[in-house]
């Protein structure tokens, strides 16, 4: 860990970066974080309407066992800041021909729904999706999704320990390609490749492996309490109440190095001296 002294600066305030700056500061560094946007959340972001505020971004959230750990690293209880709501209903689909499917927080259900509207053998086909899925996420959640800095070899081991996971994550294949084998209605194949775009990728140019998303989600989700632009807000009062400070509208133009090192961010209202960056 560096020094109190030394100058961190945090590029972005989706949440990487809030979580990044809170953790910082609380370590006792001096952060500096800077927003080309007028507020916290990148993406994570509410807009006005007449009926209320809605989540223009992501409406719910996912994996609280990350944000459970990231409210623990600062000392704090998530359950304190935060308001969420556990939602049976995963989510609604439509389809342009009339065709409604909801998916459920309880697998049997979600396989009764399957079957009832598309019929039991695509409930069949829906179960084997979910394990395939429930594996790979059991597999990769700590070597990969919740490492610091993965690596080859850790990902390799967990494969050769468990042989079945080659042909689980299809390395040969497109997501489009895999769900259109696993899903013989073709409402389903569009349904489970849409997971592409969670990470801003195209179904038939992203691999396989992101099938595992869905595990995410069977997980449980939970809306929150005021938005989820609520979580950006909390966020950011966490890292000011441990010293950061903010700077919004302060697009940063260039990451200014010297001797192979970080030296500097620059933006239109100014430069700010760093040791650390924080880029994604």
């Amino acid at each position: 860990m560096k020094t109190p002294e030394t100058a961190v600066v945090v590029i972005g305030t989706g949440v990487g970066g809030l979580a990044a700056a809170a953790r910082l500061a609380h370590a006792g560094l001096s952060v500096t974080v800077l927003e080309a946007a007028p507020g916290p959340g990148g993406k994570m972001r509410t807009l006005p309407t007449v009926a209320g505020p809605v989540d223009a971004g992501p409406t719910v959230l996912t994996l609280r066992p990350v944000f459970e750990d990231l409210f623990a690293d600062l000392g704090e209880r998530l359950d304190d800041h935060l308001t969420l709501y556990p939602l049976p209903v995963i989510a609604r689909h439509y389809w342009a021909d009339g065709t409604r499917l909801d998916l459920f927080a309880d697998r049997a259900a979600s396989e009764a729904e399957i079957a009832r509207v598309f019929g039991p053998r695509s409930a069949t086909e829906f179960a084997a999706f979910s394990d395939r899925a429930a594996r790979l996420f059991a597999a990769f959640d700590a070597p990969m999704m919740q490492a610091a800095k993965p690596g080859q070899s850790a990902l390799m081991a967990r494969v050769v320990a468990q042989p079945r996971l080659i042909a689980d994550m299809a390395p040969w294949a497109s997501l489009h390609r895999l769900v259109r084998h696993c899903f013989s209605e073709p409402k389903l194949a569009q349904l489970f490749a849409r997971y592409a775009t969670y990470v801003g990728g195209m179904p038939a140019r992203s691999p396989a492996l992101l099938s595992l998303i869905w595990q995410a989600e069977a997980n449980g989700v939970w809306a929150v309490e005021g938005g989820m632009h609520t979580v950006a807000r909390v966020l950011e009062r966490l890292a000011r109440d441990r010293g950061a400070t903010f700077h919004y509208d302060t697009p940063a133009t260039r990451i200014v190095t010297q001797g192979g090192r970080v030296a500097a961010v620059e933006t239109r209202a100014g430069t700010y001296a760093a040791d650390v960056v924080v880029f994604n």
